[in-house]
Formats: structure tokens, C-alpha cells, sequence
């Protein structure tokens, strides 16, 4: 490429740059239209269809007119964070895994609590199992934009193929591992008389965090204050995963993953990636999702799906997670109250509806739960029982994500994510894995409270708390509630009879 083709590429980018900032700073020029505001959040047919139901819904609304527009440049919580202290961050943004608590600590946030109140949504209106996903203290930072909950979907055509039937009901890891040896050993008996003699697996690994939940096991103590994973339970956890993944073969790596698009299944076609894709076409048989998958499910006719449990450790549980939208707090007046006016929106029955209608998780709202759509849907009566299913999780054994206040989620996840790695790949053993990860994070968390003396002091009176917790356990005697601040260990000691009565 010359210097001139590169100078016209570079001014060409510049000036759609250009447009786009005028266009977010500008409240609208006379004759030019209504004002606009931004909604970062990810681009697909789902949120093509809900920003023109978005914008049929606000000239319906009384006031001035507005137009919301997406914005799938600038996703991402670096760049939101960028953007948001230079003052330039969108209106609207979608925030994932305990994000809103992060962005509100650094002033990135619009308080909605009281314009909820006014404008008919708010905590109430939704899942309480998500409110950690949406707040901060009483503070209401967010609203859902989906839910987002999984379990095991059993691809039935699979199963049926090799003579076997997924587990029933609840099942244990040693369950988990005894019938996934049996699946591929009756799934690959014939392999190389197939005509594309790839190999077939049991099942998707559920993903780290909710691998340790299923093992009843947290990244972080009960006061947040520290990881406890240095211990036998997750080292034990470590080495059956690998087992899975290496020894027994019931677990696809991403090596395996890739191996098998690039050998011919569809799954490389697929704009929803190689997972969805492999288990649609029965080469792994279990595929940890949500019901944002029966998108694609409709779309490749796969009916013979039902849903699975996950496997645990004595202590059933599920993760439940919010696509949060929050509002930015560095706003114009103007601006601001166009953005808390459009945060109604996700709490209308239109929007609800349209998610129920669309299979992108489940709605905001529970209420919306009841409506036939969902329950009995007429076009794909197989999802019924699914849908309710996932209600009846999202009730029961639902459990938010746990964030410490004293570590961002992500960075946290990040340096577990790579320390099981290493491991994973023979670099060290699960004993110095798990050691690495709790001094990792400890590192990681003092690096923090350096910088900051206030949260210094609040992460000392929780290293205060977390001495009680530790001596009443060693003695035997139930702990006060008020002193577990994470909600996963919160849950599990109360099911255990750990927790005052």
C-alpha cells in the first residue's frame, strides 16, 4: 500500500470519527431532525428489530422528540471507561458481569433510582437474583436489558443415535464423568466409517466460574476480602477437569473445537460460532447455553432438544447474570433527560415481549413470563416447557455473579483464567495453580488499596469480619448473616444450617 492510499484510508476514518462525535455532542441542528442519542451495545437481528421498536415507542411518548441510534463501536468496559472520563461516553451503554458496581465507584454512572420510580421500572421489576448485577448499596445504577441464564441443552438425536439417555435429574461429577465415558465410546465405536470421521464428544465445559460453582467452591471468601482457593476442593477440580479434557475425552478443547470446523461440519458457516453449531449437528451432545440459542435452534429446525441440570457437588446452583443499561453521568441536561426517558423502555411490555418473542434470554420483567408467548408458544411448543424451566432456575437456584469490592470482576477472572491455563497446558502443576491464583489475586487487591486509603480501611474492618467467620466455623457455630457478604457462600451456608436462624 503507497503513502497516498494510506493518507486517503486514514482521512476517510477521521471524517466518519468526526461525524459520529458531532453527531453524539450535537442536540440536533434546526431542520435537521430530532435529537439523537447512543445506545453502546452489540450489533445482531435481535437489536436491529428492538431499535425500531425502540424509536416507534419513544414518538409514541410525550415530550421532545428523540431518536435513540446504536453504537457497536465503542462496547467493551476499556473503552467505556475511556471515553467516560474523558467525558465523551454514550448516552445508553450495556454493561456486563458486575460492571455496574465498578463503573459507579468511579463516577461513571447516572443514579436511576428515583427516575425508575417515575418512569415505572426499577428493582422490583425484575429478577431479585440479578440485583447485584444492577446496584450499588440502595442505588439502583442499571436495568437489564436480557437475562441471561444456563444449563445443559441435550441434543436428543445425539443421545437417541448411541442408545442412551441424558441423566434424568440431578447428578453428581463422578455421574458426569461415568456417563460421558460411555457416550463416546458408544459415539465413536464406528468413527472411521463416517464419512468425516471426526471425532464425537459428551459435552461443553461450563466455563470456570460456574465449573467451581457446581463444586461448590468461590473465587472469593465470604467477607470478599481474599481467595480461599488454595485448598484440596479446587486442586482436586483442576486435575478432573484436565482428565475430562485429555485423559477421558469427554470435553472438546479448543483445539478439538477447531479441528472439528475445519473438518467439515457447518460450524464454520455459522455467525454464531463453532459451539452452537457442533452441537446442532450432533458432534457434542451437551451444549451449555441459554435460550438465546433457540435463535439458532429455529433457524437449523433442531426440535429435539430438552434441558439438563448441571452437575453438583451437594449444592445445586445456577449463574444468573444481567446485560445491564446504565446512563452516563457525564451527560448535558439535555441529553441526560432524553437518556432517563429512554431507560423506560426496557421495562415496557413491548420490550419485554420482543425478547420473549426473539428467544434472547429471558425479559426484563418476570411478569412477562406468564404471557402465552412464552409459556405456550404457538410456532415452537418445545421451547414451552424450556422456557418455564428456566423460570423455575432463575427462581430457585439462581445465584448472581460475586464481585469484590476491593478488585475489578474482570481483572480477577483474568488472572484465575490464566494461571488454569498454564495448568492446562503443562506448564505447572494444579497444587502451584491453585497457590498462584489466591497470591495472585492478593497482589492484585493490595496494588489496589494502595491507591486508594478509603477502601483500604473498609477492606480492613472485612479482614476483621472474615476473622469472626473463620473462628465460629472452626468452632462449629452458626455465623451471623450479616457478616457474609458473598452471595454464592451466603446461599450455599444457609442450605447447610451455617447461617443464625
Amino acid at each position: 500500500m503507497n503513502m497516498k492510499n494510506l493518507f486517503l484510508i486514514l482521512l476517510g476514518v477521521l471524517i466518519l470519527f468526526s461525524q459520529f462525535m458531532i453527531s453524539k455532542t450535537s442536540p440536533g441542528m434546526v431542520g435537521s431532525g430530532p435529537a439523537v442519542i447512543h445506545w453502546i451495545t452489540g450489533i445482531n437481528a435481535s437489536r436491529l428489530e428492538e431499535i425500531t421498536l425502540f424509536n416507534q415507542y419513544l414518538a409514541r411518548q410525550s415530550g421532545p422528540r428523540f431518536e435513540v441510534r446504536l453504537d457497536a463501536v465503542n462496547g467493551g468496559a476499556t473503552k467505556q471507561i475511556i471515553q467516560g472520563v474523558s467525558g465523551v461516553g454514550s448516552e445508553l451503554m450495556d454493561i456486563y458481569s458486575g460492571g455496574v458496581p465498578y463503573f459507579a465507584d468511579i463516577g461513571l454512572l447516572q443514579d436511576l433510582t428515583q427516575p425508575a420510580r417515575e418512569g415505572g421500572y426499577g428493582p422490583n421489576d425484575t429478577f431479585a437474583s440479578v440485583w447485584p448485577d444492577l446496584m450499588a448499596g440502595d442505588r439502583l445504577l442499571g436495568y437489564p436489558a436480557n437475562i441471561g441464564l444456563a444449563l445443559y441443552v441435550a441434543n436428543m438425536n445425539a443421545f437417541e443415535a448411541v442408545g442412551m439417555a441424558p441423566p434424568p435429574g440431578r447428578w453428581s461429577l463422578d455421574q458426569f464423568e461415568a456417563i460421558g465415558r460411555e457416550y463416546v465410546a458408544r459415539a465413536n465405536r464406528d468413527r472411521e466409517k463416517q464419512a468425516d470421521k471426526v471425532r464425537n464428544f459428551f459435552a461443553y465445559g461450563p466455563g470456570l466460574e460456574v465449573l467451581r460453582r457446581c463444586a461448590g467452591l468461590s473465587l472469593f471468601n465470604e467477607s470478599l476480602s481474599a481467595c480461599p482457593l488454595n485448598t484440596p476442593a479446587y486442586i482436586a477440580l483442576l486435575k478432573r477437569y484436565k482428565k475430562w479434557v485429555y485423559e477421558d475425552r469427554i470435553v472438546p478443547s479448543d483445539a478439538d473445537i477447531g479441528a472439528m470446523s475445519v473438518a467439515g461440519s457447518a460450524a464454520i458457516n455459522s455467525g454464531w460460532g463453532a459451539r452452537t453449531m457442533l452441537f446442532i449437528t450432533g458432534k457434542v451432545a451437551l451444549h451449555f447455553t441459554g435460550r438465546w440459542s433457540f435463535v439458532e435452534f429455529r433457524q437449523y429446525n433442531l426440535t429435539n432438544v430438552r434441558l439438563v441440570n448441571l452437575p453438583d457437588e451437594g449444592f445445586p446452583n445456577t449463574l444468573i447474570t444481567a446485560r445491564a443499561v446504565g446512563v452516563y453521568r457525564g451527560l448535558t441536561t439535555q441529553k441526560r433527560a432524553m437518556a432517563l426517558r429512554a431507560m423506560a423502555f426496557f421495562g415496557s411490555r413491548e420490550y419485554n415481549l420482543q425478547v420473549v418473542k426473539d428467544g434472547d434470554g429471558l425479559p426484563p420483567n418476570p411478569k412477562y413470563l406468564s404471557d402465552e408467548s412464552f409459556v405456550n408458544p404457538k410456532d415452537f411448543p418445545h421451547e414451552g416447557p424450556m422456557n418455564r424451566r428456566f423460570v423455575t432456575e432463575a427462581a430457585t437456584t439462581a445465584i448472581a455473579g460475586v464481585y469484590s469490592p476491593y478488585i475489578q470482576s474482570g481483572a480477577a477472572a483474568r488472572l484465575e483464567r490464566l494461571q488454569v491455563e498454564n495448568f492446562m497446558n503443562g506448564r505447572q502443576t494444579a497444587e502451584e495453580t491453585a497457590a498462584n491464583v489466591a497470591d495472585e489475586i492478593r497482589r492484585e487487591i493490595a496494588r489496589g488499596l494502595k491507591r486508594n486509603p478509603d477502601l483500604a480501611k473498609k477492606f480492613a474492618l472485612a479482614q476483621d469480619r472474615q476473622k469472626q467467620i473463620d473462628l465460629l466455623l472452626s468452632q462449629k457455630r452458626p455465623v451471623p448473616a450479616a457478616l457474609v457478604e458473598n452471595i454464592f457462600l451466603k446461599k450455599k451456608m444457609k442450605e447447610q444450617g451455617l447461617l443464625e436462624k
